[in-house]
């Protein structure tokens, strides 16, 4: 406890002292290889806690009244730095959004504010909610996510099969996408059973009209097998790590290189 208190105070000022930053993760196409996006992921490095896991500082964030103000900052950040991109690709970019921020009334409008001081097209904003036991219970977040479908962005059903996983969820709340979490992938080697839940989730999510993306990604087995029962996207260490916005420009260089 006297660990997170700590934890708390020091994210309280990180980021007027500059110590969090935003990488990028590209998301690959599965059919064809081709880059489709790329999800943006905040770090923290503090002088006096070292590397912080975002495992760690965002449920403190959460806790602490803080997640709107970092929240905003990663997507605000994110926008304006793949609209710098030279030449601009036309990647997509998912942003992580926590139910404490769509519980705010304005926050349609503040992420529409953002869209158009970046000039960001809302098509290839996506919003990463993560699938949690209070998804179900917040009937508020209804006219919420509507308004951010109206502007144009695409909302995102995180981390499923995490430990909430309920259909319910599915059925509740209007998605884009179903975004596969990590722990189904890492389980996939050898296990008839967890090839059979991806299979189950795939085959839901395209019943519904919903892309799947699985994230965790790291063997080339893996991809093949996820390409051959239909899952869309996928990201993760077999194409890339977290990038920098530097690295990830020259990343997207040399996979794509000019003529």
């Amino acid at each position: 406890m006297q660990d997170r208190a700590r934890l708390g105070a020091e994210l309280a000022g990180a980021l007027q002292r500059r110590e969090l930053q935003v990488v990028y993760q590209p998301q690959i196409r599965l059919a064809d290889g081709a880059v489709s996006g790329v999800e943006a992921l905040a770090r923290w490095q503090s002088p006096v806690l070292g590397d912080v896991e975002p495992e760690n500082f965002i449920p403190v964030a959460e806790e602490a009244g803080l997640i709107g103000e970092i929240g905003g900052w990663v997507m605000q950040t994110a926008l304006a730095g793949i609209q710098s991109l030279a030449p601009a690709p036309a990647l997509r970019l998912a942003v992580n959004v926590s139910v404490r921020q769509l519980r705010d009334l304005d926050f349609p409008a503040r992420v529409a504010g953002m869209l158009g001081a970046a000039a960001f097209p809302p098509q290839r904003l996506e919003l990463e909610i993560t699938e949690g036991h209070c998804l179900l219970g917040e009937a508020a977040l209804d006219p919420r996510i509507a308004a951010l479908r109206r502007l144009g962005v695409s909302v995102v059903l995180d981390d499923f099969g995490a430990g909430y996983s309920n259909l319910a969820t599915l059925g509740r709340f209007d998605f884009d996408r179903l975004k596969l979490d990590r722990s189904l992938i890492r389980d996939l080697h050898g296990t008839i059973r967890g090839e059979r839940i991806i299979e189950w989730a795939v085959s839901m999510a395209s019943g519904l009209g919903l892309e799947v993306i699985a994230e965790g990604v790291e063997t080339a087995t893996q991809a093949d097998y996820l390409r051959r029962i239909g899952c869309t996207f996928a990201q993760g260490f077999l194409y890339a790590p977290p990038l920098t916005l530097g690295e990830l420009a020259t990343w997207l260089g040399d996979r794509n290189p000019m003529p």
